[in-house]
């Protein structure tokens, strides 16, 4: 990217600094993203790998489901089971995840 207009732009560092009027480019995670050039969840990979990002996002994905069902206020038992199985099935493939603080209250 900085190929195509390093004549103007020479770093981030320098863009940050120029177009900073505002102060919303005063971010350096941002900026280390940038320069790192990959998601963090790719960055931080653990051993288990893509798999667990993949897990990571459809458990999220889950519970925002779930959270919104709830808001909309939906109560009866055979619409909320559906949504809440699945998501105690994705948080269920994590190590440890019967340890975790609140799955206690989840299951009840």
């Amino acid at each position: 990217m900085l190929k195509l207009v390093s004549a103007e732009v020479p770093s981030l560092e320098e863009f940050m600094r120029k177009y900073n009027a505002s102060g919303f480019m005063d971010n350096p995670a941002a900026l280390h993203r940038l320069k790192v050039g990959v998601p963090a969840t790719v960055e931080h990979a653990t051993e288990q790998g893509a798999e667990t990002a993949k897990w990571v996002a459809e458990t999220t994905q889950s519970f925002i489901t779930f959270m919104d069902a709830l808001k909309l206020r939906l109560r009866a038992k055979d619409q909320l089971h559906p949504l809440l199985q699945e998501l105690m099935t994705g948080y269920s493939k994590f190590k440890a995840s019967a340890e975790w603080e609140g799955r206690g209250k989840i299951v009840q």
